[in-house]
């Protein structure tokens, strides 16, 4: 069945029931982008003295925000993906996907494992990464996981080929 919309030079399809690959697209999409928003407020590292905890550091403190304006942007290209089975939507969520991964892996690892100031004022400290560092990461791979997997699996809708009616020689 097809609705017609105002305004639009051919009917539209009926997007009323959604398939399990649309479903499928739309979650992992959603969590994702949820995953980067959380890790902003979350603690991205701890910095422990043997079992006192001296210095936390949350994801907004480390990239002002970044995993926020990323997981926001990421939320409209996930509705545009598994709805209207948008590949240039699905190849920007792998990008955004991709860029916070980049900066989990090149930004926010080094700062995982170094100690700072603390570490050259005890000799037993030790930088471990927060839930935020694994949000982020996770929040990247399920973004292009949902990215790839709509380009793979989903298939632009079909058209009716255009009848251009007889012929006349």
């Amino acid at each position: 069945m097809s609705v017609a919309r105002a305004g639009a030079s051919e009917p539209t399809g009926d997007y009323s029931t959604w398939s399990a690959v649309s479903l499928a697209v739309l979650i992992a999409g959603l969590a994702g982008a949820g995953l980067l928003i959380a890790a902003d407020f979350a603690t991205l590292v701890k910095i422990n003295v043997i079992t006192v905890t001296k210095a936390t550091y949350t994801g907004h403190e480390r990239h002002l925000w970044a995993m926020v304006i990323l997981g926001a942007f990421a939320i409209p290209l996930t509705i545009g993906a598994a709805r209207r089975h948008a590949r240039p939507a699905m190849l920007a969520l792998i990008l955004v996907g991709a860029c916070a991964l980049l900066i989990a892996l090149v930004h926010d690892l080094p700062d995982t494992r170094s100690e700072g100031v603390y570490g050259e004022q005890y000799e037993d400290a030790v930088a471990r990464p927060g839930p935020a560092f694994w949000m982020e990461t996770g929040g990247g791979l399920l973004l292009i996981l949902a990215g790839a997997g709509g380009l793979v699996l989903l298939s632009p809708p079909a058209r009716a080929p255009s009848d251009p009616g007889p012929r006349t020689p």
